[in-house]
């Protein structure tokens, strides 16, 4: 969605970010900071790249397996779609903040498990939207 320009200013700041933290961050946070910063498309690109990967499907054409698509079939609408993703944004963007001041393992600990708590609610809500209405690709 950025175009070019978007992009490489993203992946300025990025390596700005990461040449400002070699000198003052510790190494656990030099490296979980972005993976938590970006930790939502990360998650989209890497589940839907292995779901293409283990059913088969070409790697590189379109399809409705994105995060948002997810969501819409649980029967949100765009706006709410939306309004989570910006919700889950602003908390994983706060743990990296967060995570960057405090600089302490307790910190990455209480990070990996948000995100392993949000995974799980998402796996259930999936579950819950299966027992309702079946999709007709599952087993």
């Amino acid at each position: 969605f950025l175009g070019d320009s978007g992009s490489l200013f993203i992946g300025m700041v990025l390596a700005c970010i990461g040449m400002i933290s070699l000198f003052k961050a510790a190494t656990v946070t030099f490296v979980a900071a972005p993976l938590i910063l970006f930790g939502l498309p990360l998650m989209d690109t890497t589940s839907v790249f292995l779901g293409r990967l283990f059913r088969g499907a070409p790697l590189f054409r379109a399809d409705k397996t994105h995060v948002h698509h997810r969501l819409l079939q649980l029967g949100l609408n765009h706006k709410e779609v939306a309004l989570f993703l910006y919700g889950v944004t602003i908390v994983l963007g706060t743990a990296a903040v967060f995570l960057t001041l405090q600089q302490s393992p307790a910190t990455f600990l209480i990070g990996v498990v948000l995100a392993v708590v949000l995974g799980a609610f998402l796996w259930l809500a999936r579950r819950w939207r299966n027992r309702i209405r079946p999709d007709p690709g599952s087993k």
